[in-house]
């Protein structure tokens, strides 16, 4: 199967994660440098047919969260780990789309930072089946998790705004900036009118895509320094909707996605 991202730790040590060891995700553990290697398995995982890669995060106490597009018998799952012993053992193992009843997910990413701060990002369906398939018939959101205990528990959201309709586009990646906010990019492919406007279900695609960046803008960041005070109810500017138009005959249609609250109460645009 295909392997994420080469991570390394603070104390030296290379992670390679890996989608298929034995039926499980896994991560290739180096601690000299590469030039022996362990496979280490990570229980309660199911490798992705989808060949899906799994990714790491490693904080600065060395603590790795390991995240994967875990396969079900009708899809997959978001399902996270964490180690403190290089791999050789796995604790809080959790599938962090169960809030939102995700039955597929693409494309994991993960980033960390302060000890017991870590965050990941996907793409993620409420629709199983073939994800994949040109007949499926869900559509796809972003979502973060973070977590700031170490990975005993996860708080997920969902975002990218209100649009119901995406064309599932590869070439993820997410990060943590000086200041501790986490940054994901990906690939929007719900750009226009006619998407944007579509109905709740797969139709309206206009197959477009556009290169985005989902930055965070409240909460707490994963350099605790930079934490606002008060976090969980600290407010900042709310941002600017996405209006699209389109022409059916006389009439102009206007949408918006919804923007970021910054942490308001949003009643009406």
């Amino acid at each position: 199967g295909l392997h994420g991202h080469i991570k390394v730790a603070p104390d030296g040590t290379v992670f390679i994660p890996n989608n298929s060891c034995s039926g499980e995700g896994a991560v290739l553990v180096s601690q000299d440098n590469g030039i022996t290697w362990n496979i280490r398995t990570v229980p309660g995982t199911t490798s992705n047919p989808a060949l899906q890669d799994p990714q790491v995060g490693i904080d600065n106490n060395g603590r790795v969260y390991f995240v994967m597009s875990s396969a079900t018998g009708t899809g997959s799952q978001a399902v996270v780990a964490t180690s403190d012993d290089h791999g050789a053992t796995w604790h809080n193992v959790y599938d962090v789309g169960a809030a939102y009843k995700l039955q597929n997910v693409f494309y994991p990413a993960a980033v960390a930072a302060d000890g017991g701060r870590a965050a990941v990002a996907f793409y993620g369906s409420t629709t199983g089946g073939d994800g994949s398939a040109n007949s499926f018939s869900g559509v796809w959101h972003l979502y973060v998790a973070n977590t700031f205990d170490g990975g005993q528990t996860w708080t997920t959201t969902a975002h990218g705004g209100a649009d119901i309709c995406r064309n599932l586009l590869d070439f993820f990646d997410m990060t943590v900036d000086k200041q501790g906010r986490v940054e994901v990019g990906y690939v929007d492919g719900c750009t226009d009118g006619t998407c944007a406007q579509a109905a709740l279900t797969a139709k309206g695609n206009a197959y477009t895509a556009r290169g985005v960046i989902a930055r965070q803008s409240s909460g707490r960041r994963l350099i605790a320094k930079f934490d606002p005070p008060n976090p969980l109810h600290a407010k900042s500017a709310p941002g600017m909707p996405s209006v699209t138009q389109r022409r059916v005959g006389p009439v102009v249609h206007l949408a918006w996605s919804e923007a970021d609250t910054g942490n308001s109460t949003i009643k009406s645009y």
